[in-house]
């Protein structure tokens, strides 16, 4: 049984595959100021481990969140809860840079929170 299209679930796909894309740009931003900008360099040892740690988390949560976002339609709470977990990691890791993934990413958590089961049993957060 085919089950019809929530417009909602769609819109979820969208920005959370937008977001997490651009969350991967951000990242490759990060990866060339290290290693073009002679970062590696002039930082101390632990902070270095540090900034590295945060680009493989950056570059983990981003890859997630777009397999969340397209998986949306079938299961929305996880999709949900994956968007929201790397939206708050991206926040953590590029900091100033979160302004671009950043609020695509919540929008594709709301879309997803707010969505309905993939078989329409349950009715959406909204009441519509």
């Amino acid at each position: 049984m085919e089950t019809a299209r929530n417009p909602k679930l769609a819109t979820v796909r969208a920005l959370g595959v937008t977001g997490g894309a651009l969350g991967l740009l951000v990242w490759l931003y990060g990866v060339w100021a290290i290693a073009a900008g002679g970062m590696a360099f002039q930082l101390p040892g632990d902070q270095l481990s540090m900034i590295s740690a945060g680009l493989v988390a950056g570059l983990v949560v981003n890859i997630v969140a777009i397999h969340a976002a397209s998986r949306a339609e079938v299961e929305p709470e996880p999709a949900a809860a994956y968007l929201a977990l790397a939206c708050l990691v991206d926040w953590i890791v590029f900091r100033f840079f979160w302004i671009i993934p950043g609020p695509l990413l919540l929008g594709g958590v709301l879309f997803a929170w707010f969505g309905r089961s993939p078989d329409g049993s349950k009715p959406s957060r909204l009441g519509v």
